[in-house]
């Protein structure tokens, strides 16, 4: 296993790697002690030229960027989550799905509530694009965690891809 990190134009970013692919990955913090906290370990610096590494930089640098060839590690999620993630992939880049669109395409209609829960627990973001699935009535999601910091950096991250 691996564990890297990377800081960005909103803070340190950092994931851990191991042999059956991104196992996780914590959004951008403005505080060093919380991401080894979040990880669970001290991040090293990635080899130069690593393509995860280029790939996270270019993405948090506000360039359109496919991060859909990442390998995620799923062992142990639930056939729903697993297939929720697949969906929220394919989402592109500046483009948008409410919870109700997610579920439906994920073969669960009615099921957005378990879709928000799939995306509050995500531990692939932004690789499992979440800030780009929202509420039926706007932009909605899990920001009362933190006192609402997630939620702005959703707001940033749609932002940063062209949405208002």
């Amino acid at each position: 296993m691996s564990c890297y990190r990377l800081e960005t134009p909103l803070g340190w970013i950092g994931w851990r790697e191991g042999p059956h692919g991104l196992q996780r990955l914590v959004l951008p913090l403005p505080e060093w002690g919380q991401l080894v906290a979040d990880l669970g370990g001290e991040p090293q610096a990635p080899p130069v030229g690593q393509p995860v590494a280029a790939a996270f930089a270019a993405f948090w640098a506000g360039q359109p960027t496919d991060l859909g060839w990442i390998v995620l590690d799923q062992r142990g999620s639930s056939p729903f989550a697993s297939a929720v993630r697949q969906v929220v992939r394919g989402i592109p880049w500046g483009a948008t799905m409410t919870y109700g669109e997610v579920a439906r395409a994920a073969g669960r209609p009615g099921a957005a509530r378990a879709v928000g829960q799939v995306m509050r627990l995500n531990p692939f973001a932004p690789v499992v694009p979440c800030h780009r699935v929202l509420a039926a009535a706007g932009l909605g999601g899990f920001g009362g965690q933190t006192g609402g910091r997630e939620l702005r950096l959703k707001e940033q991250m749609l932002r940063a891809e062209g949405r208002p």
